[in-house]
């Protein structure tokens, strides 16, 4: 199973690197965060102009339909909900790493889902400074461009 955080998600909806190698995943884990990070990613390509409006629109539908697993022909994501317990340990990784936040929830929730399934082992993420504290416990990285 693979744990995919917001960097990695934007992907699967606005072409950009590494969008071909997301989409090839049926199945994601990722936090219930994304829905805010990944609609923020999404709103924020229409604000540059490098989508307009009306694509924006469509690719926020088509993500929250795909949360909901709504839609057949977009990947499964599994949202995991932010608890407290998840957000005290984000606050330990925040401590301990230096991680800004959001990221920290989302390693906190990968974490978590590995605790569950320890088949859970891959963690996909375009961020270069999460990607290193994620893989320094001991997950593996995909990230490629």
């Amino acid at each position: 199973m693979i744990f995919a955080d917001s960097s990695a998600i934007a992907k699967l909806y606005v072409d950009e690197a590494g969008s071909s190698h997301m989409r090839k995943f049926a199945v994601l884990l990722v936090s219930a965060l994304c829905r805010v990070e990944t609609t923020s990613a999404i709103r924020r390509k229409a604000r540059s102009g490098e989508i307009n409006e009306s694509e924006a629109e469509q690719l926020v539908r088509d993500f929250r339909a795909d949360l909901r697993s709504k839609r057949t022909d977009g990947p499964e994501l599994i949202a995991l909900s932010v608890s407290t317990k998840l957000l005290n340990s984000a606050a330990r990784l925040v401590t301990i790493h230096d991680l800004r936040s959001l990221d920290a929830v989302q390693l906190a929730t990968a974490l978590a889902a590995r605790e569950v399934d320890p088949g859970c082992d891959t963690f996909a993420c375009y961020d270069e400074r999460l990607a290193r504290v994620a893989a320094l416990h001991g997950f593996t990285i995909h990230s490629p461009s």
